[in-house]
């Protein structure tokens, strides 16, 4: 099951980065991929630490719930915000 996450983590982060550099004009391309960059580090690095921090001071499962609570308020301000075009 894990191959199946990490392929499918892999395919869509070089999907963004297609879309990032073909919206992004030459002269400014590679300084927005440099963020990019730098803000994918920082997201990879910051929730192990918070999840630690939660699981060592509160409860083994919180890192969970704190997830799920997350993943929960994503969906409903993407539904409440999203609006087609079409």
């Amino acid at each position: 099951m894990a191959p199946f996450f990490s392929v499918k983590n892999r395919l869509s982060q070089a999907f963004l980065t297609t879309i990032e550099s073909r919206s992004a004009g030459e002269s400014v391309q590679s300084e927005i991929l440099g963020h990019n960059a730098s803000v994918t580090a920082v997201a990879q690095a910051i929730p192990p630490v918070v999840a630690g921090y939660l699981a060592a001071q509160i409860v083994a499962q919180a890192p969970i719930y704190v997830a799920s609570l997350f993943i929960v308020l994503s969906g409903v301000i993407f539904w409440l915000f999203f609006k087609r075009n079409y």
